[in-house]
């Protein structure tokens, strides 16, 4: 799956993925991860989610990395916002008040390129990329959000075999192998998800440093 897959995704409008409201998870779990305002949020793949909306209307500076410069405009459009555009050396920067969406590889990030980071909100980047990719994925967002007090981070379960993503299966066990020698990895709930023809479960999970990683 490379760049091109998610540029025709947005040029066909194949963005089932996208949602027209604030993700439900988001609303009830956000809060308990008792976040100060002014707290950057850092929204891998963000698309053109109206989550960033929510966070930053929650007092966050919000960060988005999307590939899909189509999803970007879109987003702010759809809004009716009017964003500052610049150009850096890895990214088109738009900017709107406390949001700021990188258009560009999210795989060329560097710590420059986000700021300091308090939390991350995946809700679709990880459960997009196939498995040849997650662990490339993990390592990278540590890398450049080294210091985010939590994650809430959305995935699924279904059996692989019967359906080919996105969204892809990712269970517990990939989790703890992905994620588990730095952070602390809790569910906070499970619920069934509809996939066409597929029993499949969505689960959300908070995740916090552990004290003793390095």
């Amino acid at each position: 799956m490379d760049a091109q897959f998610w540029h025709d995704c947005w040029k066909e409008r194949n963005i089932g993925f996208h949602q027209s409201d604030f993700n439900e998870n988001l609303t009830r779990y956000w809060p308990g991860l008792d976040l100060p305002e002014g707290s950057t949020v850092l929204v891998p793949l963000c698309g053109k989610t109206l989550d960033m909306i929510w966070l930053a209307k929650r007092g966050h500076r919000v960060v988005g990395l999307e590939l899909s410069r189509v999803a970007v405009t879109e987003f702010f459009d759809e809004c009716g916002i009017e964003p500052q555009i610049r150009k850096t050396e890895r990214y088109e920067v738009f900017r709107a008040g406390s949001i700021s969406i990188l258009c560009g590889d999210l795989f060329q990030a560097e710590l420059d390129d986000v700021g300091k980071v308090s939390a991350i909100f995946d809700r679709g980047a990880l459960v997009a990329l196939p498995e040849s990719m997650r662990k490339e994925y993990a390592k990278h967002i540590q890398k450049i959000a080294p210091e985010a007090e939590a994650t809430l981070l959305l995935t699924f379960e279904y059996d692989a075999a019967a359906y080919d993503g996105p969204p892809f299966s990712v269970d517990e066990a990939e989790l703890a192998a992905l994620f588990g020698d730095r952070c602390e990895i809790s569910l906070l709930d499970r619920h069934g998800f509809d996939l066409p023809g597929v029993e499949a479960s969505e689960a959300v999970i908070k995740m916090t440093p552990r004290t003793n990683s390095v």
